[in-house]
């Protein structure tokens, strides 16, 4: 009998683990390849908050350094961290598995609005994968009492 460690893991992905080779933006079949390794994570009962950055599609202070409102520039960078979460859960529930995909920015037609007095409860009340977009010191700081 295995004796499991830890029943939570926060796993923090780039938006260029997304990447084809070949410079896309979102490579389909990575997207499904962790999908599935995120999905076994679950099958074996942890529960796992996914923070998934978006610099395969947009990179905010980039777009900032030429000439870009920084405030505009930030916008569009999480949104791009959006699209990517939706790819993600796209993939994971292709495999049968749960998500919830939350974000800072109100566009709760795709995803849930990130209220840290909902987010948090979710993440601890049942099995799944949760992504948090974004927003990762807030999300540290108030799941894990670490402002990393």
């Amino acid at each position: 009998m295995t004796k499991t460690i830890c029943q939570r893991i926060l796993l923090k992905l780039s938006g260029e683990a997304l990447m084809s080779e070949t410079g896309g933006s979102i490579d389909a079949d990575i997207v499904k390849r962790l999908a599935t390794e995120i999905k076994e994570l679950c099958d074996v009962g942890l529960q796992v908050g996914l923070v998934i950055g978006g610099g395969n599609i947009l990179r905010g202070a980039e777009k900032a350094s030429e000439g870009l409102d920084r405030v505009t520039s930030d916008q569009m960078g999480m949104l791009a961290t959006v699209i990517n979460a939706l790819a993600m859960q796209d993939a994971l529930e292709a495999h049968g598995q749960p998500v919830r995909v939350m974000s800072a920015l109100k566009i709760n037609q795709v995803c849930e609005d990130y209220i840290r007095r909902r987010c948090n409860p979710a993440f601890g009340k049942r099995p799944g994968c949760y992504f948090c977009s974004r927003n990762r010191k807030s999300f540290f700081h108030h799941r894990f009492g670490s402002q990393s």
